[in-house]
């Protein structure tokens, strides 16, 4: 019998208009003990407060729930600033790190409406954007992509699962408040999560790539990518 070696790599176009180190793939991809909260060195071992004697003084860090999802996942920290200034029907204005201004409109895209919003009761919402960090990414894990939510740092993101088929580009979903006139996230910022769905040894890889002409077409290898088997 031949076993599967489960594996992730992540990897930038060395040869495109933008592309990044394997340094810089590497820090923003953070691995246990590096993804977790910047609050968890404050937090003490147990607690001594002797007025206190709920569960034996424990908290959080004897929580199983929080130490399984960071010890099973990677944390996205966002590898450059951005700022983006919107009105209410687009993007007026976006800067990536310090890339040409001219080039931001591969990083960024709104979803009209019609593909989304105007169908939930939620209308405090304006746009869902869509924010391209040209990584791209080839596992044989299926992975589920979530909101760090354990960073209340405000950032929403939308959730999904990439199938083990996908060998594409990486993005992810912000939807943006009708009140929101302007973003300013700092490079590093912790914003979501990739936790693989199951809890096998997994491989963790970074790698420069020449460019392939292929990309950009995900929308037409949607069965392709979605998923065979749902809960029964």
């Amino acid at each position: 019998m031949i076993f599967k070696k489960n594996k992730i790599i992540f990897y930038t176009i060395k040869n495109s208009f933008f592309s990044y180190t394997l340094e810089e793939l590497k820090e923003t991809f953070s691995m246990m003990p590096a993804n977790l909260p910047e609050y968890w060195k404050k937090i003490p071992n147990k607690v001594t407060d002797d007025k206190i004697w709920y569960q034996g003084h424990r908290n959080i860090k004897t929580c199983s729930g929080f130490i399984n999802l960071f010890k099973r996942s990677m944390v996205f920290r966002l590898p450059f600033d951005l700022h983006i200034i919107f009105d209410d029907k687009g993007i007026v204005q976006a800067h990536i790190g310090t890339t040409d201004v001219k080039l931001a409109h591969n990083f960024l895209h709104l979803h009209q409406n019609f593909q989304f919003l105007e169908f939930i009761n939620q209308p405090q919402y304006k746009f869902i954007l869509k924010i391209r960090p040209q990584i791209f990414m080839d596992s044989n894990v299926p992975l589920l992509c979530h909101a760090n939510t354990y960073e209340f740092n405000g950032c929403e993101i939308l959730p999904g699962i990439i199938s083990d088929a996908y060998k594409e580009e990486l993005n992810f979903f912000m939807p943006i408040l009708k009140a929101c006139k302007e973003i300013h996230i700092k490079k590093g910022t912790p914003l979501f999560m990739i936790t693989p769905l199951n809890d096998q040894k997994l491989s963790v890889k970074f790698e420069e790539r020449e460019i392939n002409n292929k990309f950009g077409k995900t929308f037409s290898n949607f069965k392709k990518f979605v998923m065979k088997e749902g809960i029964k």
